[in-house]
């Protein structure tokens, strides 16, 4: 068995939640982490370039809290006009908050190379979105300077990273803009004659693409959460993360628009007073599922985090005090709390 059965909450089933409190102990987390990470010196192993890594990660936490806040408003607006389909849309947004806690783990595990490909990835999204408006707007002499002077200028500063004032580092280079341009005029194309298909790799043998798009996976796309699990060394991190995994691939049906995201569209519709009651029953299971499955989300990154820090600055207290009033409410926090949090925070 690979998850340890999870212990029953005594009243669990007539328990009343105080969200608000639970908002609360959440933004103090979210403040005393980021506090944390303002602090030069504050990582146990620090990677070379400490300051983007503290930035990422600050970055995440912001987005955690204002993501959190819109799963609140679309809660609350079904529940107070009974628009139950917003509930749906909720756990959508839900799937955001799972996908940053491999986000945090992953650039926790190597700093450098999972903030250099997060940097390629944003370039490749943006030089695609300037090739689109190059080809329907690249005639018109109102974008002339725009998009034939300035966007240009400003992807040959995002192809290299000033590391030092001596030195700079190539995010993306020459070559692999160049193959970018061919994979946006070829979509599926052959080869063409200039593409390299060995790249180096270890020591001891070198790798070959098979394709431009094998190069294109490879060199700009950030792990989805099911790749990321491969990359995660540490055994109990890799344990908690694929716990997450199973919570993501339910979530995901509500984002990929699967059966499950049109169950409460299609029950809202009738007006049988059975219908109307039992969809009420199922919203109410859906978004005490989608809340606490973000609280615990944000809880566990932060937890990811403050583990890795030499001083916490309240953060762990913090952390301590809102995982016990998650995992004494939820059982789906108790699971995850026995994980890992409970060993990190004890």
């Amino acid at each position: 068995m690979r998850y340890e059965p999870v212990e029953d909450i005594p009243n669990i089933e007539t328990k009343r939640v105080d969200f608000r409190e639970l908002n609360l102990l959440l933004r103090n987390v979210l403040t005393t982490t980021r506090i944390a990470l303002n602090q030069n010196y504050n990582l146990k192993h620090p990677p070379d370039e400490p300051r983007e890594l503290r930035s990422l990660l600050k970055s995440q936490l912001l987005i955690f809290a204002s993501t959190h806040d819109s799963i609140h408003i679309l809660i609350g607006r079904a529940l107070r006009k009974k628009q139950y389909p917003l509930v749906a849309d909720a756990a959508s947004l839900v799937r955001e908050q799972i996908e940053k806690v491999f986000i945090v783990a992953l650039v926790l595990s190597s700093p450098h190379k999972w903030i250099k490909q997060a940097l390629r990835g944003s370039f490749r999204t943006d030089y695609e979105e300037y090739l689109l408006r190059m080809e329907e707007q690249g005639r018109e002499p109102r974008f002339h300077q725009h998009l034939h002077k300035e966007y240009p200028q400003f992807f040959e500063g995002l192809q290299r990273h000033r590391v030092s004032r001596t030195r700079t580092e190539i995010i993306v280079s020459d070559y692999a803009v160049r193959v970018l341009e061919y994979n946006w005029d070829n979509p599926r194309g052959a080869n063409p004659p200039w593409f390299r298909q060995v790249r180096r790799g270890n020591r001891r043998r070198l790798r070959q693409y098979a394709n431009v798009r094998e190069y294109m996976r490879y060199y700009f796309e950030f792990p989805t959460p099911g790749k990321a699990l491969s990359y995660i060394k540490n055994k109990d991190v890799r344990l908690f993360l694929s716990r997450w995994h199973k919570d993501y691939s339910f979530i995901c049906q509500y984002s990929h628009v699967a059966i499950g995201k049109a169950v409460l569209p299609e029950m809202s519709r009738v007006r049988h007073l059975e219908v109307v009651e039992k969809t009420g029953i199922y919203s109410q299971h859906l978004w005490e599922r989608v809340l606490m499955t973000s609280f615990t989300a944000t809880a566990s990154a932060c937890t990811l985090i403050v583990a890795q820090l030499r001083d916490s600055y309240g953060a762990k207290s913090a952390l301590k005090d809102l995982w016990d009033e998650l995992e004494s409410s939820s059982l789906l926090s108790r699971a995850y709390w026995n994980m890992y949090p409970k060993k990190i925070l004890k």
